[in-house]
């Protein structure tokens, strides 16, 4: 007999379809990527998924390098807790990446736009 999927696991596909599947009313537009958790390498933040993405959208390399710096360092901060890094990571996602020289920080602009990216 196949083994019935966890309830969590339907909710997981129930919010990638929201994000993914073209014939849903109000669905987001957003490439899912597959499932990564038991991936080699997995880490929280794809770096080349979102250089690319950044490059795309019209920042500088300069300015997409001192901005994922600023959300690597954020995000794997030594000595803070899990919850201390989430939150620095989710303030920099959230309110942008301060970068000198820049006109805009990274992802300030983003909440507006929120259609068309990526998930796993």
């Amino acid at each position: 007999m196949p083994e019935q999927p966890r309830s969590e696991r339907k909710t997981q596909n129930r919010v990638i379809a929201m994000f993914t599947d073209q014939a849903l009313p109000g669905c987001l537009g957003y490439d899912y990527l597959g499932e990564w958790h038991e991936r080699p390498n997995n880490r929280c933040i794809e770096v080349d998924l979102l250089r690319a993405n950044l490059l795309k959208r019209g920042y500088s390399e300069a300015h997409v390098s001192a901005a994922l710096q600023k959300l690597l360092a954020a995000a794997s901060a030594p000595g803070a807790t899990l919850y201390q890094a989430s939150l620095r990571t989710y303030k920099l996602l959230r309110f942008g990446i301060p970068v000198q020289g820049a006109s805009h920080s990274p992802w300030d602009a983003s909440w507006k736009a929120w259609h068309g990216g990526s998930i796993s």
